[in-house]
């Protein structure tokens, strides 16, 4: 009886180192996969990351930069992909020191059909810190572009009511938009009072009195005849003011 049990007892710690020298094994197998997909996922990162060039990076950063200036933008009751042409359009529109600021989508009525019949197509619009740009799907789905500096700007409005919810902007030469049906009010007024506000804003700097190259001659003069400039830097400085 007692042999039997030492037998038993025999089997059983073989079968435990057995078991534990099996989950090793295992583990060791497990660790082993892990490390090399880390290594595989460095070796892939790595390549991936010396197949870009630095214009090529800076071209990522710069379009993501502009998705995310438009995601803040948009109104939040659109859909995700609401205008999303023209979103990707504005990676070569817009300038490196160029950032959204609003962004309002509606309806502009237009005679597409040669038979005096005004049909209503999507548009939107998109004020940066430079300009407005607005684009125009028109029924083909091919959207043109009208450019509205802040300088050319005369005259920015918006309604909005039970049934109405419009914008205009009117620019120099007759150019500028009229939308309608803007499905989002906040979006309409902060647009609205934001492009009014900059084009204020560029109507004041156009405005403002250029320095008189004559004044600038004068202060010149009374500088040499004072004695604090030579007359060779009193040349070089009126030659730079005149433009010589």
């Amino acid at each position: 009886m007692q042999i039997w049990n030492w037998m038993n007892r025999i089997a059983e710690e073989e079968n435990e180192s057995r078991r534990r020298k099996k989950e090793e094994e295992k583990q060791a197998r497990r660790q082993k996969v892990i490390e090399s997909t880390r290594e595989k996922r460095g070796l892939a990162e790595a390549l991936r990351f010396h197949r870009i060039t630095g214009a090529e990076l800076d071209q990522v950063t710069r379009r993501q930069a502009i998705d995310d200036g438009w995601e803040l933008a948009r109104p939040k009751r659109w859909r995700k992909g609401k205008f999303s042409s023209e979103r990707k359009r504005l990676y070569d529109i817009l300038d490196s020191d160029e950032s959204i600021e609003h962004v309002v989508g509606g309806l502009l009525k237009a005679n597409l059909t040669g038979k005096g019949r005004m049909v209503p197509h999507d548009a939107v619009a998109i004020a940066t810190n430079k300009r407005v740009i607005f684009f125009d799907e028109g029924l083909t789905g091919s959207a043109e572009v009208l450019h509205l500096p802040y300088r050319n700007i005369e005259a920015v409005s918006h309604k909005t009511g039970l049934t109405v919810s419009e914008l205009q902007v009117t620019g120099r030469g007759g150019s500028g938009f009229k939308l309608e049906g803007i499905d989002d009010r906040d979006s309409l007024r902060n647009f609205s009072d934001g492009v009014r506000s900059r084009s204020e804003r560029g109507a004041v700097a156009s405005a403002a009195p250029v320095p008189s190259s004559l004044d600038d001659l004068e202060r010149l003069a009374s500088l040499l005849e004072r004695g604090y400039l030579t007359q060779e830097e009193f040349d070089a400085k009126k030659a730079q003011l005149l433009g010589l």
